[in-house]
């Protein structure tokens, strides 16, 4: 669930950062002083930032995510730029895989720290029976 969300964050990443460029750009052009492409990029940059975290700290990457949905969420209901809206959803759900990667992560964690305990404990008890009392 982690890589999946990874390769769904970057894609994602990229669109909506040249659709925030193309907006800014458009924006310099005309002469707006609202910057709504700039609130675009800040998402796009909460995006790559969860999707770089998200294999290894999946909790930070969910919240992380959360905080972009949020950003985005509202950006998109007071701005003009309305398609923000609809990648603050996004953002939710790659925070629900996010959320779930965390829980997959943990056990594996749990696992592998199970794993070498049972190695731990093995070798002290070839080491108890090959000391001479």
């Amino acid at each position: 669930m982690r890589v999946a969300t990874l390769i769904i964050g970057l894609i994602l990443f990229f669109v909506v950062l040249i659709q925030s460029l193309l907006i800014a750009t458009g924006e310099a052009i005309v002469g707006e002083e609202e910057s709504k492409g700039a609130v675009g990029v800040l998402v796009a940059v909460g995006y790559l930032i969860a999707s770089a975290l998200v294999l290894a700290k999946p909790r930070f990457a969910m919240w992380t995510f959360a905080v972009t949905a949020a950003i985005g969420i509202l950006a998109g209901l007071t701005t003009d730029f309305s398609d923000l809206l609809v990648w603050g959803i996004v953002a939710i759900v790659l925070a629900l895989m996010s959320w779930r990667g965390s829980i997959e992560k943990r056990g594996k964690d749990a696992e592998e720290r199970a794993g070498r305990d049972a190695l731990v404990t093995l070798a002290a008890q070839k080491k108890q029976e090959s000391t001479p009392d």
